[in-house]
């Protein structure tokens, strides 16, 4: 069977499709024969994962036919496992005609789009292009099936089925474009899908989406087969887009690229050693810091507030930092947020901090070879090595380092590693709550607003090194169709919170019942709870966290990552034949 893959993600790294793409292409390869991916070429991204390649003979009709409505055509390899095939779009010229495509889908399928901006015109001109390729490629090929991720490509699927009918076609959604902005708007969305109140198409154009909702809504009421990633993004689906999805089909992860336990535990003891020096030279210019009694919880996302769960987060370590002082606890906890903002530049204090702290690292580096030799001499004498190991000028170059490091001594260290805007609702919510990183505050937390990178200049790591050698990964959402980065913080072995509203929540708590409820990835209780109930309930388990015993925590680590394969793309992969040939059986009936 021939399949066919189209996202606006395939080669152009957006969000989380890209993920759930490149981390089940291996098998793809494997499972489908042909197999192809067609995606979006963006002249700034896309040749940084894409390898560029003479198109074979039997493709060259429908890429001409592309390009002669004025599109630009890439055929090669996307580097990512498995290194599929792919055909990469520009729309190009094909821009030129944008009003006239739009009064097409317009009138093919009532999709508004005179509001529209650049975010919805863009992939509906590629989607055209998109559907004339496909259209050329797939006409008179009775084993072939296309399936298309998202509103983006709903362009493509609905030229499709406009001018080539027969052709199987799936439409798979990640999340609703209305679920999502409701959520952030502070509705109460699963109260309005359990009772059914509410308008959508009203909805969306009250909150100006009228054009991408649509769009959405057209392709999954049009296509052979609809399908979405979860059992709570279904009932979103069914709700807002009037059509309950034929299929669910989990997203999960190639944990054959992921390194086996015994060395993610060698990987944490060296990455969390970097993320010490890290926190040393962050706090140490104010105050001191036991690092041997702290430990390292994150957040990872967009910045989506509610979404996300980032207000009640907030809240629930303000709670854990009074019960702590109360407590009289000796543990620390530096929690960070990875949450990446365009814009902002590194703060420059935090920049001289971590350059005095590193300038002791070096020089105490290139004083070992000559303080080894001093303490061989003094043991070989038969001397019990004492202050005489250490010379005058390494006790003065030690002390003028200490006064360099020191010089802010009393104050209070950042909360962001940049300058943040003051209408930054991070910022200014954390201190609102008190989480002001004073000496005496057992929370700490630094605000990380870029993405991560070894060659940063800050802390250092890429994203999946910073996991491994961190304690806890808790992402709280309110609304979450599946949830990438609980699974992928328990497939590197670290322990993680979700929630049962989240898609990846639901399928744990599906395969290990309520277990999962205090477990390594522990699925806590959202849909219908009060926030400031969640709030403390997210405080008890953070605190359950924090306080395990060091042997706990191994085992948790263990068994982190075996709950993870329950999700591996290997057991959940085959749902995609199942949909393909569902697709294939109705486009013949």
């Amino acid at each position: 069977m021939r399949l066919v893959e189209v996202s606006f993600e395939v080669g152009n790294k957006v969000g989380g499709i890209h993920t759930v793409l490149a981390s089940k292409s291996r098998l793809m390869v494997s499972l489908f024969k042909p197999y192809l991916a067609v995606g979006y070429y963006d002249p700034r991204k896309s040749p940084r994962e894409f390898v560029e390649e003479t198109p074979p003979d039997t493709m060259m009709p429908a890429i001409e036919a592309a390009e002669a409505a004025g599109a630009e055509v890439h055929y090669g390899s996307w580097l990512v496992p498995g290194k599929p095939k792919a055909v990469l779009i520009n729309p190009g010229k094909v821009l030129e005609r944008l009003n006239d495509i739009k009064y097409h889908y317009w009138e093919w399928y009532g999709v508004d789009s005179l509001r529209a901006d650049d975010w919805f015109n863009v992939p509906v001109a590629w989607g055209y292009a998109a559907g004339i390729f496909l259209e050329k490629l797939l006409r008179g090929d009775p084993g072939s099936v296309a399936i298309f991720h998202e509103w983006l490509s709903g362009a493509a699927l609905l030229y499709l089925r406009k001018h080539a009918p027969e052709i199987p076609t799936i439409f798979h959604t990640h999340a609703t474009m209305l679920g999502r902005v409701l959520a952030n708007s502070g509705y109460d969305l699963y109260s309005m899908i359990d009772s059914g109140s509410g308008n959508p198409d009203e909805l969306a154009y009250k909150h100006s989406i009228e054009a991408k909702h649509l769009m959405e809504k057209a392709s999954a009421q049009n296509v052979h087969v609809f399908t979405t990633v979860s059992e709570v993004t279904a009932r979103e689906a069914e709700f807002i887009l009037g059509r309950k999805p034929d299929l669910v089909l989990p997203n999960g992860l190639d944990m054959q690229i992921i390194p086996p336990m015994e060395e993610l535990s060698y990987l944490h003891v060296q990455n969390e050693k970097k993320i010490n020096e890290f926190v040393l030279g962050y706090f140490s210019p104010y105050y001191n810091i036991d690092v041997d009694k702290t430990l390292y919880f994150f957040f990872s996302g967009r910045y989506d507030v509610r979404v996300k769960g980032i207000d009640v987060l907030i809240d629930a370590l303000a709670l854990l930092n009074e019960r702590l002082k109360k407590e009289g606890s000796p543990k620390n906890l530096v929690f960070f947020f990875f949450v990446a903002r365009e814009g902002y530049r590194v703060n420059p204090e935090v920049l001289e901090n971590l350059s005095a702290f590193r300038a002791i690292e070096d020089y105490l580096d290139s004083y070992l070879p000559n303080f080894r030799e001093r303490l061989l001499r003094a043991i070989a004498t038969g001397e019990t090595p004492d202050h005489h190991v250490f010379d005058e000028h390494f006790t003065y170059d030690v002390r003028r380092l200490i006064l360099t490091l020191k010089q802010r001594k009393g104050g209070f260290a950042p909360i962001s590693t940049h300058m943040t805007s003051p209408d930054d609702f991070l910022v200014r919510r954390l201190r609102e709550v008190g989480l002001n990183n004073a000496a005496d505050d057992p929370v700490k937390v630094i605000y990380y607003p870029a993405y991560l990178s070894p060659g940063d200049g800050l802390l250092g790591l890429s994203y999946y090194d910073m996991v491994v050698g961190t304690h806890l990964g808790v992402f709280p959402s309110y609304y979450e169709p599946w949830g990438y980065t609980p699974l992928e913080t328990a497939a590197w072995g670290v322990p993680a919170i979700t929630t049962d509203v989240a898609g990846f929540g639901q399928f744990i708590l599906r395969e290990y019942g309520e277990f999962a409820r205090r477990s390594a990835i522990s699925v806590l209780p959202r849909r219908g709870v009060p926030d400031p109930e969640f709030v403390r309930q997210l405080a008890d388990v953070m605190h359950w966290f924090l306080t395990m015993p060091r042997r706990e925590r191994l085992e948790r680590k263990i068994e982190a990552k075996h709950m993870a394969k329950k999700a591996d793309w290997e057991e959940l992969i085959h749902a995609y034949v199942t949909a393909a040939e569902r697709a294939l059986h109705l486009a013949r009936s």
